[in-house]
């Protein structure tokens, strides 16, 4: 008789069971982790998970293995809206130990999720409800500095200085900016009149003799000096 190869361990203990991401999720204790700094029998350990619905018998369910004290269970395994029990037993891996099941650790029970048909969950709604409150919370925050620094801050406009542009001048830009400039430009009592008139007449060049006399005399030099009386008569001998 060896007691390696003669084993049945204690009952797993503290299972439990939580829902998230669409899955089950089951945990437990083998009850050696204390020892295990002592003995590999902890290590050397598999279990078997055993689901099943409440409203039938305990023979019928679902057996999974494995070798750690925890798995996860996809909810599509699972009928929507039921309540189901688990229970989780271990024995050696009959591999450095040899032996038998454990007893049956105790049942934990639970009810699985319905279909939302579409709807978002509560703990969505409630999440999202939180959120949206803290959001306007804060705008609320940021709103009242906001509007108090606005009332507090003059920005002024230039809007006033171009009334007259489009008042009374529909948008001409640049005749609102010479009148800017010369503000007397456009008077009317100050414009330009006409006082006279003096009309012009051409009159041939045939009516009136030349003024002065050109004298061309072989052997002397061109002159377009009028000669007078007096120069007449010296020149003569």
């Amino acid at each position: 008789y060896e007691p390696v190869n003669n084993i049945k361990p204690n009952a797993p203990c503290c299972l439990t069971v939580s829902y998230n991401s669409s899955e089950y999720h089951f945990i437990w204790k083998s009850t050696y982790e204390e020892y295990s700094s002592s003995t590999q029998l902890p290590k050397n350990l598999q279990y078997q998970l055993f689901l099943y619905k409440t409203d039938e018998h305990a023979a019928v369910g679902t057996q999974i293995n494995t070798d750690d004290t925890k798995i996860s269970v996809k909810e599509e395994n699972l009928v929507p809206d039921t309540k189901y029990a688990a229970r989780v037993r271990s024995s050696p891996n009959m591999v450095h130990y040899m032996g038998q099941w454990s007893d049956w650790s105790s049942d934990v029970l639970w009810r699985t999720e319905s279909i939302s048909n579409g709807f978002p969950s509560f703990e969505l709604c409630v999440g999202f409800a939180a959120l949206s409150v803290m959001g306007a919370v804060i705008l609320l925050l940021c709103y009242g500095p906001v509007k108090v620094w606005r009332q507090r801050t003059f920005i002024p406009t230039p809007a006033p200085y171009f009334h007259g542009l489009y008042k009374d001048y529909q948008g001409d830009f640049k005749s609102w900016v010479v009148t800017q400039e010369n503000p007397d430009a456009l008077k009317e009592e100050e414009t330009l009149q006409i006082d006279t008139l003096i009309k012009f007449v051409a009159i041939p060049d045939d009516e009136y003799p030349a003024m002065f006399e050109h004298q061309v005399m072989e052997g002397r030099e061109y002159s377009n000096v009028p000669t007078s009386p007096c120069d007449a008569d010296l020149s003569t001998p």
